[in-house]
């Protein structure tokens, strides 16, 4: 019976001491104070050799090894600058083409763009890093450049606003007879009426992007549609073809600020083809194509108080007149862009006089 009572008191000796080491033990794994408010004692997780080495921040990838590592993924045994060369001279390559530069795709996957300038003449110059002039969007500025004919770009998702190959379509309407086919009109009724549906903030970012631009001086093409990607999936309007500062010259003559509600309502409703495609469309899908536009307008005004972007049709006009003039230098035929933006004006006039 002794020796029972002994072995007892041995036992509960034991579990005392174990309770007390326990706190200290717990603290080892789960790095909490124990219960008399003691730092453990064990050495910090992140002092340790093997998480010092996994704390080490990765070396970020330049734009130019990325970019070079798409277009190698097509061109394994090229050089860069001849593999690009190639890409371009591929017309299934083909994306998208504005007034100053075509653009092309790498692959369907690749996160850059490459860019051609129409009328300067292919050079060998190396490919580099180009200075990122506007950080705070992505307007399809370059970060990469051979300093000549080409640029690349980081891509943008969406879809080219109004007609895909609007550039070609313009051209048959004001240089023309002023008609477009039905199914041209139906293209753009098709583009509005999503765009219509989205939400005030995306007009406001827009309206933010055309602001920043501004601010640094910058005049956004405001003629061609095809410069505002769509993105319905984000519900987001995108500006590209950026014009680069040394190539603002031709702006001058405009008043600033550059861009207005006005330029952002001419990007987004197609002024100089809206008589086209109104006329070339059965009676019921006018009067849509008129209540689309119109709600398209009063979301790009309120917008534009919300960003802070002023009002003004003045550059917009004027715009229309100086492209005006190099198109009929270029085709030699009367251009009737500036006709066509006043038709436009008098359409939707009490939603410009608000």
């Amino acid at each position: 019976m002794t020796c029972f009572i002994k072995l007892l008191s041995c036992i509960f000796k034991k579990i005392k001491h174990f309770m007390k080491i326990l706190p200290q033990n717990l603290i080892s794994y789960t790095g909490k104070v124990n219960s008399d408010n003691k730092k453990p004692s064990s050495v910090p997780v992140n002092s340790l050799p093997c998480d010092e080495f996994n704390s080490k921040k990765e070396k970020k990838q330049s734009d130019l090894e990325l970019f070079s590592l798409e277009v190698s993924k097509k061109y394994p045994d090229e050089p860069l600058e001849s593999a690009v060369r190639k890409i371009i001279s591929d017309e299934k390559n083909l994306i998208g083409q504005g007034n100053q530069k075509l653009v092309y795709k790498i692959s369907n996957s690749a996160d850059y763009v490459i860019g051609k300038f129409r009328y300067k003449e292919p050079s060998n110059s190396e490919i580099k890093l180009a200075e990122n002039i506007l950080p705070e969007y992505n307007f399809g500025q370059p970060v990469l450049t051979n300093g000549d004919d080409l640029i690349v770009m980081k891509k943008i998702e969406g879809t080219s606003h109004s007609l895909p190959d609007w550039l070609i379509r313009y051209r048959e309407v004001v240089n023309g007879e002023g008609k477009t086919t039905k199914e041209n009109a139906e293209k753009f009724l098709s583009s509005m009426e999503k765009i219509e549906k989205f939400p005030l903030q995306s007009y406001v970012d827009f309206a933010n992007k055309l602001k920043y631009l501004s601010d640094r001086n910058i005049k956004a093409d405001n003629i061609n549609p095809n410069n505002v990607l769509v993105d319905c999936n984000k519900q987001a309007f995108h500006y590209i073809d950026l014009i680069l500062p040394h190539e603002q010259k031709f702006f001058e003559p405009l008043e600033r600020p550059l861009n207005t509600v006005d330029d952002m309502i001419a990007l987004l409703c197609d002024p100089v083809m809206q008589s086209a495609y109104l006329n070339a469309l059965d009676k019921n899908d006018a009067q849509i194509l008129k209540e689309k536009t119109a709600n398209v307008i009063k979301k790009c005004e309120k917008a534009g108080k919300i960003a802070g972007l002023q009002k003004g049709a003045k550059n917009v006009e004027k715009m229309y007149l100086l492209g005006g003039m190099l198109e009929e230098k270029k085709v030699g035929t009367k251009n009737k862009m500036v006709e066509y933006y006043n038709e436009f004006l008098k359409l939707y006039k009490p939603l410009f006089e608000n």
